[in-house]
């Protein structure tokens, strides 16, 4: 029996393929295809789940309550003996078996993953081809920070854009294929563009419905309507919030729901093309790929020119706090109120709409928000929260508060505090308060992050990173490293140390209390390290006797 195993790559309509596999999946079986189910209906994504490394933490899983070695080898064992006995079950008529999951590419990024795809599928097939589409590098990085998002990402769109490096194998096709190469061999690899000049009839179902079998195009049914994944610039500002808001990883099952309530809203209200680089960082990120791309060329594109074309589109517009913009905030807000009763105390509920609200100025940096004439009707409540959230940001975001306060005097000229606050900050703004220096260390009770498991080592670096963009560095690396430890005791006597910093961060900040607040929002935090604060004056040298 044969298998083609379509692998993406991902943001290459892959839903739309794997949903005109599933649709027309008795007229394929009709001409001897069987599109496989007992790994996913659409996406076949528990093949990929089934081939990653153990120790890698993997989302497949995690949804599915499978948290220990013990459950995952359970359920590995079940998913064997399911696909076996499907595959036993095909009809004589049945010579190929299709397969179709994106994560093919996103999740088997190792030789000793791809050995294990490799032994998974060639005890069942003789005949096994793989087919791939690529995507131009840097839109397909700016099309995955939707997908990102929906996950519960909460890395913004330059941090994440950051990830589109030759380095990365997800992104480097030419490393990615020599692996696939290196197990099932080059004759085995149908690599294909994406993109409409390449298709056949400059229709991506009907190439790759041609790549299958050419006797079915134009016999297969197209009339279905698939998902459109990508959210605009707001709706990313916004889910990027309300991740933010409701980190994945800590919240709690009753404040996810929370979450998903608002991001159903912004799926909603938002469909559409999302950010990308400036063009000048869109030719630098197009240029690093150029050696990998020509490699890639000259092995599976002999005849082809150059394979992507040059950037040329713009980003859109920086988004802008419109009468839009507000009431989609003042409708996420609301969602949070009506859905946290019960589950949010006040200090929560504030926090939460803070962090929305921050998250939110900080992606319209710019913008200007005392624009006069706004048509939303906005309430005292509403008034009183930008109030609460603009002190916050006072700390860190002298602008963005000031935008917050203006605001809330718009909405309700005679609400309270709102007037001073105003003057206070601007003041503050126009003299430019002098700051102080501040130490925050990290004290972790187990071993080195070197040595954590890399997942969440990854999650970590990525929140971190997050983090130091809304600090003010006094010096050097954000990060600094205290290692091996020695201490003297009175009389020269060397002793162990007790608990002990392992790294620092030095910030400026112009209060004791921002650079508390700062540390509070440590990422460090949720992984079980602690964080001390400490503030660091000279000391006053005594002048010497006359």
């Amino acid at each position: 029996m044969r298998a083609i195993v379509h692998i993406g790559t991902e943001k290459t309509g892959t839903t739309s393929i794997q949903k005109l596999l599933y649709v027309n999946r008795r007229k394929f079986r009709g001409a001897g295809y069987h599109f496989i189910q007992s790994a996913g209906k659409q996406n076949n994504r528990a093949l990929p789940a089934y081939c990653i490394n153990d120790d890698k933490f993997d989302d497949f899983y995690r949804h599915q309550g499978i948290l220990t070695l013990e459950q995952r080898q359970e359920y590995k064992a079940g998913f064997l003996r399911e696909f076996e006995a499907e595959l036993a079950s095909l009809p004589r008529g049945v010579h190929t078996v299709l397969i179709s999951s994106e994560h093919f590419h996103s999740r088997i990024r190792t030789e000793e993953e791809m050995d294990n795809v490799h032994a998974l599928l060639s005890p069942y097939f003789e005949d096994i081809r793989i087919l791939c589409y690529l995507r131009e590098q840097v839109t397909t990085c700016a099309s995955y920070y939707s997908t990102h998002l929906k996950s519960g990402g909460m890395e913004s769109f330059d941090v994440f854009m950051q990830r589109c490096a030759p380095g990365n194998y997800y992104f480097n096709y030419h490393t990615m294929l020599a692996n696939w190469e290196r197990c099932f061999g080059r004759d085995a690899l149908e690599v294909a563009l994406f993109d409409k000049q390449h298709f056949l009839n400059g229709d991506l179902l009907d190439d790759f419905t041609a790549r299958i079998d050419p006797s079915l195009v134009g016999k297969v049914n197209k009339n279905f309507q698939s998902e459109n994944e990508s959210l605009t610039p707001a709706g990313q500002a916004f889910a990027l919030a309300v991740n933010r808001a409701f980190p994945i990883r800590t919240a709690s099952v009753e404040e996810g729901a929370i979450r998903d309530k608002c991001r159903k809203l912004i799926n909603q209200r938002s469909r559409g093309k999302g950010q990308l680089p400036s063009l000048e960082s869109q030719h630098e990120l197009f240029d690093a790929f150029r050696e990998s791309n020509e490699l890639l060329r000259e092995k599976f594109f002999p005849d082809e020119g150059p394979l992507f074309r040059e950037p040329s589109k713009p980003p859109p517009a920086p988004l802008e706090l419109d009468d839009t913009l507000i009431e989609m905030l003042m409708a996420v807000l609301k969602i949070v109120k009506k859905e946290g009763r019960g589950v949010l105390d006040a200090r929560q509920y504030s926090e939460a709409c803070g962090r929305i609200i921050a998250s939110l100025i900080e992606s319209t940096a710019g913008s200007d928000a005392d624009t006069p004439g706004r048509s939303i009707t906005l309430s005292e409540a509403d008034a009183r929260l930008l109030r609460r959230a603009a002190v916050k940001l006072g700390h860190r975001d002298l602008p963005a508060a000031i935008k917050l306060l203006r605001m809330a005097h718009e909405i309700d000229p005679s609400l309270s505090g709102v007037g001073v606050k105003l003057e206070e900050f601007q003041r503050r703004l126009d003299e430019g308060v002098e700051k102080s220096r501040y130490m925050i260390a990290y004290f972790f009770d187990g071993p080195d992050l070197e040595s954590w498991e890399e997942e969440r080592r990854d999650a970590l670096v990525s929140r971190l990173q997050e983090w130091v963009h809304t600090l003010e560095l006094a010096e050097g690396s954000p990060m600094q490293a205290l290692r091996e430890p020695c201490r003297f005791e009175p009389g020269g006597a060397q002793t162990s140390p007790g608990t002990t910093a392992r790294s620092y961060t030095m910030i400026l900040a112009a209060s004791l209390e921002e650079a508390r607040e700062a540390a509070q929002r440590c990422p460090f935090l949720d992984f079980g390290v602690a964080v001390e604060v400490y503030s660091l004056n000279a000391l006053a040298r005594q002048a010497p006797a006359q």
